[in-house]
């Protein structure tokens, strides 16, 4: 007995002599940090505005008599404002229109993109002004449309939201919107029947894009 004591006592003094330790070491807690940058910027540009072109409008006295004058989103379209009669209510398109044009930068490649508009949604858009004759019975607009350039396809609105448009590999995309214009008639809208007044008539919407 006393020499195995002996044995032992000269290898932790061995040890000892070595710089082992002979005590287990604590763990020594680390800190690490974990970091996420949110960015959901998109840079929405506007190059062109919706332009319907010109007309000749005539107003019914009939409820619910009202023509109808639709600008497609798409561009170069051999007829962009196409019209639907009414009885009594016409409308002469003398000059095509244009669709307004917008385009996005700096969105992630491939992206799922959600256009927003008011409008002819509630509290937006619903009416056109004249400019030169404030009096004069406004234009009631509406039925936003949408064509994405960067995909060549239609989409549509719902409650002023559209399908998603994806980004191409560089995060651009750019879109078109057209809409329809609806001639008043006086018993819908106690308008004045005839020719509705001549002027420019003009009014303002919001657009913008979000990550789907």
């Amino acid at each position: 007995m006393k020499h195995s004591y002996k044995k032992v006592k000269l290898a932790l003094g061995l040890l000892a002599a070595l710089g082992v330790s002979t005590a287990q070491a604590a763990n020594t807690p680390i800190n690490a940090t974990a970091s996420v940058a949110v960015n959901g910027a998109i840079t929405l540009t506007k190059s062109a505005d919706m332009n319907f072109g010109s007309i000749v409008a005539t107003i019914s006295a009939t409820a619910s008599d009202s023509a109808t004058l639709a600008l497609s989103p798409l561009e170069g379209a051999a007829a962009p404002s196409t019209k639907t009669d009414g009885t009594a209510s016409k409308i002469t398109i003398l000059t095509q229109g244009t669709p307004a044009k917008f385009t996005i930068a700096g969105a992630g490649a491939n992206s799922n993109i959600l256009v927003t508009t008011n409008l002819g949604e509630a509290g937006g858009l619903l009416t056109l002004t004249n400019g030169s004759n404030p009096s004069a019975d406004p234009l009631k607009i509406g039925t936003p449309t949408i064509y994405d350039v960067t995909n060549s396809s239609f989409g549509s609105f719902t409650s002023g939201v559209s399908g998603a448009l994806q980004t191409d590999a560089t995060g651009a995309l750019e879109f078109n919107m057209g809409a329809t214009i609806t001639i008043p008639n006086t018993a819908d809208d106690s308008a004045t029947a005839g020719p509705a007044s001549d002027g420019t008539y003009s009014g303002t919407f919001t657009v913008v894009a979000n990550y789907q």
